[in-house]
């Protein structure tokens, strides 16, 4: 939205605050996504199967973030159509990252229904005004650039609703694996359990406000309004990483629990072998 504004006096200067913040929240998400990387290579340890598959998932989840946001720091200085693909096309691949994670951690086989989405995901996530030139500030490029924001964000919000309610399910599925082995709800798996709603609302969220902003004319007032949508929509997108990392921990301390009291047994055996 910020491409409609007159670049003169006071908001001029405005945009150019704007665009310096949006560089900072990248550059501070980075450093999450770095702390979450040599978290994975330090602490998620182990020789279980599939901790490893679930590692590699977040470990590539995190290394993609980080370097998305690196490039995303060149926007306001150099950014094409190519650039612009290329960006929509590795969050695609993330989205593919997430959703394969979770069908691993509930043990589910359903890749070819996850791979039918990702090219919904680039369609309702990419920037068209790379495409049409909407950033002219002629009335009716506009009111066109108006029109297919809201046609996106109608449409994705339609698909967040979908894929919520499937969720939903497989979150609890995940759960009550972790819930078998351990015989309770701590308060980590009462959190992946409610997560999806979590996620539901905060994506909403985001879409709701960003269908509001489009109205807004203040040029000023568009400024504020893209510095909160920026905020919302990191925060969403990282609590959802989180989600993830939350099972992973979760699944790795249950294999772990296990490989222990596996070991019990023979190790007391032994002990009676010794003193007989």
């Amino acid at each position: 939205m910020e491409k409609y504004l007159e670049e003169n006096g006071p908001i001029k200067i405005s945009i150019e605050c704007y665009e310096k913040s949006d560089v900072i929240l990248s550059i501070f998400f980075a450093f999450i996504d770095l702390v979450s990387i040599l978290f994975f290579v330090l602490k998620i340890i182990s020789e279980n199967e599939k901790v490893m598959k679930l590692k590699a998932k977040l470990f590539k989840l995190f290394v993609i973030d980080f370097i998305l946001r690196l490039l995303y720091t060149r926007k306001y200085t150099s950014w094409t159509l190519t650039k612009e693909i290329f960006m929509t096309f590795m969050n695609t691949v993330q989205f593919y990252l997430v959703l394969s994670f979770i069908l691993i951690a509930m043990n589910s086989e359903e890749e070819s229904n996850l791979i039918k989405n990702c090219p919904i995901f680039f369609l309702i996530t990419f920037s068209y005004e790379y495409i049409f030139d909407l950033s002219s500030k002629n009335n009716l490029t506009i009111l066109l650039n108006k029109i297919i924001l809201l046609l996106q964000s109608i449409f994705t919000l339609y698909c967040i609703y979908e894929i919520s309610e499937t969720l939903k399910d497989k979150v609890v599925n995940i759960v009550n694996i972790l819930k078998d082995k351990d015989d309770k709800l701590d308060k980590l798996n009462l959190f992946i359990l409610g997560s999806p709603q979590s996620c539901y609302f905060l994506f909403y969220f985001y879409y709701i406000l960003k269908m509001i902003f489009i109205f807004i004319k203040n040029p000023i007032f568009v400024i504020y309004a893209n510095i909160l949508l920026n905020i919302v929509k990191e925060a969403s997108k990282l609590f959802s990483f989180f989600i993830c990392i939350a099972i992973l921990y979760q699944l790795n301390k249950m294999k772990i629990k296990i490989e222990e009291e596996q070991k019990k047994p023979n190790s007391d055996e032994n002990i009676k072998l010794n003193k007989s």
